[in-house]
């Protein structure tokens, strides 16, 4: 079964900030290559699935950032 994961939680750097350190950045996890793109008002992080053979299903990642009173409030949500 497949399912929809989230995650939130606060950062003391500022939405700017944030998004200067993650925009345009290439991850690579477990071999496999993941890119930062901002889109529709909100990071997506994107795999790069061209040349992968063994993997089936690759999360797409949003990531929502909005400035609060005490920081900054991340949430992370991924999907199959």
């Amino acid at each position: 079964m497949i399912f929809n994961r989230s995650y939130t939680f606060r950062s003391k750097y500022s939405p700017a900030e944030i998004k200067k350190n993650l925009l345009g950045a290439h991850l690579s996890i477990h071999k496999l290559d993941f890119e930062v793109i901002d889109k529709e008002h909100m990071l997506k992080i994107i795999p790069h699935a061209e040349n992968v053979q063994d993997v089936k299903t690759l999360p797409i990642t949003h990531v929502s950032i909005k400035s609060k009173s005490d920081g900054t409030k991340v949430k992370v949500t991924s999907h199959p």
